[in-house]
């Protein structure tokens, strides 16, 4: 067992390695250069300056060469030093430990949804099988599965619109008991009742 496990990590590492320096690829030499888009995001009255820029660009580290940018990275990610946003100029860690709380309620209300929804359809559509409840149930399944969130969520937004107060726009964070949890509920729960109930 625990040669299965060694000879899995000796194949998990390096495959990781080669996804990250992959897309680490496709951001260095596909996505134009940060610090010009930052100046172009800028209101108009920044001037374009190009020693400003490749003191900038000194100053974050991009006038270095793709490899040593590519490690420096591994070894900040491996210190646990995700930088601060070229954007914002905030600490990368505390965007995402600002968000991450919200995110897990939410993943975890998502979980209580689906086993509220989902297991009691199918124990039916199991019970009354070929019957038209059971296909009706296996039907709304796989339209629910073919319908992806980023085309579910801006549907259900314009009904829940509609149907809500409106002081309820579906956007923001108001906690889990809020009115605005329904649509990302909703939304994140989709396709795993339909994955659960096939």
């Amino acid at each position: 067992m625990l040669a299965h496990i060694l000879r899995r990590l000796l194949i998990w590492v390096p495959s990781v390695l080669l996804v990250m320096l992959g897309v680490y690829a496709l951001a260095f030499y596909g996505a134009g250069d940060p610090i010009k888009l930052i100046f172009l995001r800028a209101p108009g009255d920044v001037a374009y300056d190009p020693v400003k820029i490749e003191a900038i660009r000194a100053e974050a580290g991009l006038d270095r060469p793709f490899l040593v940018q590519f490690f420096s990275y591994i070894g900040n990610l491996l210190q646990g030093n995700f930088g601060n946003s070229l954007t914002s100029g905030r600490s990368v860690w505390a965007m995402v430990s600002a968000a991450a709380p919200v995110s897990a309620a939410l993943g975890l209300m998502t979980i209580v949804v689906r086993a509220l929804v989902a297991v009691p359809l199918g124990m039916v559509a199991g019970l009354r099988q070929n019957s038209r409840l059971d296909y009706v149930i296996l039907g709304t399944a796989v339209a629910l599965w073919a319908i992806p969130p980023y085309v579910a969520g801006p549907l259900l937004m314009v009904l829940l619109l509609a149907v809500l107060p409106d002081g309820a726009v579906p956007y923001g964070w108001g906690g889990i008991f809020s009115v605005k949890v329904i649509l990302p509920l909703i939304v994140l729960s989709f396709q795993p009742i339909a994955l659960i109930l096939r």
